[in-house]
């Protein structure tokens, strides 16, 4: 069973309120019961929503302010339809959404003003502005006898519900918010688009993507391309192929990907019968409503191109939208609509996972170690599995070559590689809404994290450089980065990394270090214990641990300096000079939870809370910023100029991460 580790956060940290319980920070003297944020807590089936809505701050907006507001609320049903809930387990996974991020979701459903859906005109896509600042899309049509009013194309179910301070409605899922102003950004920031991405850049239409107005994109994956032939050209089965590929075939197909107008799935869906649509480049291709698939009754051939139905999205092939997965649908940018390929045609005459990695030159390495270990044996049955593949640069920079892999001691070998294949088919079809789980992989006891957010999918936060490789028995998904299965705590994997050993020594001297980091179990939490380190009942630390290099470079001689010097780097002490009270450097190095680096991705801040903060201190009241990239970090204290790196990304240990740092730093609370 996977297991949604932020997901505990939630369930220890946010209770959901009765209707006799006034929301958190509200003033409830002379409170108006009638507001919204009362509506929405009054009825038991919005309570998936209520939650985010007052882990997002928004709760306190709807009740402590008149408005009006118009506020559109997805009811537990529509959590579940994408996938923020689960029947079988009762984590409520919006509260650990990122990129977009609960908040940003909220907000995206408010609008300032009142909003009369039944007084609104029969049109398509109307816009009214966000409390985002960006806009959503209503529309309204009339099918048979009947109104249908769509949100970002999810139907209204229930409208115009009266609050005191404005009105509500009731939707059926969750819609996407709009973070980016143009589809070329949205797109950029996918990495599940890596091929479609290299195609346009190959091809020269990144500023098309940047201006063009009022378009929708058919985003293709990466099997899409391995259907494709080119007169004189041979297929595209790498991304180093499509780098060199003939760019005015590419625009030609990237064209065929382009519908005029903006459409979301309900647009689609409208029509019961087939129904035609043009594409950027005046070809006709036709929608399905049955089979919620787009092809083409023209030849397999469109202007010197090939294409083969069974594998692509392009014109003569077959568009297929998986509606359970919404994440990948109806993504509005600034520019137009993204609706994102899902492959859903295997051709189970498709090389094996192990084939495909035997035949992949620059998975050599790891076809050794695999050949090594037999493990192609224990991979021979049952199945699917997904292989998340360092390549061979990954094994390089870990230290593997194809000569120390053939000495490496087998079952330590063996377990590395089991650790890197989990069980099922993981792709980005598979991974629908925005997760942060472990599953169950070959390994006997350890699970890798698997994280799903805005900037694509992470393997212990590794990125995946060429994803969603379809395979008759499963999925190949080749990732950049070497990650090792835990060995022991923290305290215990420090201990074996040679260029920590200042550190180490720093932990010994300190009783609630050893016990925090010490402890490998990562559900544990010390009642009854001075200091609020301890006493935290989260899930797992991640601790920032500078280098030996990093200490010298602070004025600390050897260990032994380090060690002495706990009130400055611990404890915290009083300076009688300034009459101020200085905290331990080491409170701001640890946080909440196994916070990988995807985690720390989008540049947002780091702080101390009781809500569910994506990342957050477990004791320091203070605040970092994290850079876009997630591998670095600025704060009152830190120079711009020269940011707190990660150098030592993603070390795993049974009850949290280690991240190696470049520096001592000091955080100014």
């Amino acid at each position: 069973m996977a297991i949604c580790l932020p997901g505990l956060l939630a369930v220890l940290l946010l209770q959901s309120c009765t209707k006799d319980t006034a929301p958190k920070n509200t003033q409830v003297k002379n409170q108006d019961f009638g507001r919204l944020t009362y509506v929405v807590q009054d009825n038991y089936t919005f309570s998936l929503f209520y939650q985010g809505l007052m882990a997002s701050g928004y709760g306190d907006t709807l009740a402590n302010n008149a408005g009006p507001y118009t506020i559109f609320v997805p009811n537990n049903n529509a959590m579940t339809t994408s996938r923020f809930s689960f029947q079988s387990d009762t984590t409520n996974y919006f509260l650990i959404a990122s990129n977009p991020s609960t908040k940003e979701y909220v907000r995206y459903l408010i609008v300032p003003g009142k909003i009369v859906l039944a007084n609104l005109p029969i049109a398509n896509n109307q816009l009214f502005t966000t409390l985002a600042g960006t806009p959503i899309y209503i529309s309204k049509y009339k099918n048979g006898s009947d109104t249908v009013i769509t949100v970002n194309g999810v139907p209204v179910i229930a409208m115009d519900q009266t609050a005191s301070n404005g009105l509500m409605n009731v939707i059926s899922e969750v819609p996407q918010p709009q973070v980016f102003n143009s589809l070329w950004q949205q797109m950029l920031a996918n990495s599940m688009l890596t091929w479609f991405t290299t195609a346009i850049q190959r091809a020269g239409m990144q500023t098309f993507f940047d201006t063009a107005k009022n378009i929708t994109v058919l985003a293709p994956g990466a099997d899409a391309f391995s259907g494709i032939s080119y007169k004189n050209f041979p297929a595209i089965g790498t991304l180093d192929q499509l780098k060199v590929a003939d760019t005015a075939a590419l625009r030609k197909m990237i064209y065929c990907s382009i519908l005029r107008g903006t459409f979301f799935t309900n647009d689609f869906d409208r029509n019961t019968t087939s129904t035609p649509y043009t594409t950027y480049n005046g070809a006709t291709i036709t929608y399905n409503p049955a089979g919620k698939s787009f092809s083409s009754s023209a030849s397999s051939s469109y202007d010197g191109i090939n294409y083969y139905p069974a594998q692509t999205s392009w014109v003569g092939g077959k568009y297929t939208f998986q509606t359970n997965h919404t994440s990948n649908l109806n993504v509005p940018s600034g520019n137009g609509i993204m609706q994102q390929k899902t492959d859903t045609n295997v051709n189970p005459a498709r090389l094996s996972v192990l084939d495909y990695i035997a035949q992949n030159q620059s998975l050599s390495i790891l076809y050794t170690a695999i050949q090594r270990v037999k493990l192609d044996t224990a991979m021979s049955s049952g199945g699917p599995y997904t292989f998340f593949a360092p390549d061979n640069n990954a094994f390089i920079a870990a230290g593997l070559t194809q000569d120390s892999v053939n000495k490496m001691d087998p079952q330590k070998l063996l377990l590395l590689l089991k650790y890197h294949v989990v069980l099922g088919r993981v792709s980005s079809n598979d991974l629908a809404g925005l997760i942060k789980q472990q599953f169950i992989s070959l390994h006997p006891v350890s699970r890798p994290f698997i994280t799903k957010n805005y900037y694509g999918i992470f393997f212990n936060g590794i990125a995946i450089t060429n994803p969603n490789l379809e395979m008759g028995d499963g999925v190949v998904q080749v990732i950049n980065a070497v990650s090792n299965p835990p060995v022991g705590s923290q305290l215990q994997v420090i201990e074996q990394q040679p260029d920590l050993t200042f550190f180490a020594a720093l932990i010994h001297k300190s009783y609630t270090l050893r016990l925090l980091l010490g402890d490998p179990n990562p559900y544990s939490y010390y009642t009854g214990t001075q200091g609020y380190m301890l006493s935290v009942p989260l899930f797992g630390n991640t601790v920032l641990a500078p280098t030996d290099s990093a200490f010298k470079a602070f004025g600390y001689t050897d260990s032994f300096a380090v060690a002495n010097d706990t009130a400055r780097l611990i404890n915290g002490y009083y300076d009688a000079s300034t009459f101020v009270s200085h905290p331990g450097f080491l409170q701001a190095y640890i946080f909440t939870g196994f916070d990988f680096t995807c985690d720390f991705m989008g540049g947002y801040q780091i702080y101390y809370s009781q809500t569910s903060a994506p990342v957050k201190f477990r004791g320091f009241n203070g605040s970092m910023y994290t850079s876009v990239d997630g591998t670095s970090f600025t704060g009152k204290g830190i120079s711009i100029g020269n940011p707190v790196k990660i150098i030592g990304p993603n070390i795993v240990a049974t009850n949290g991460l280690i991240q190696k740092v470049n520096q001592v730093f000091v955080v100014i609370p």
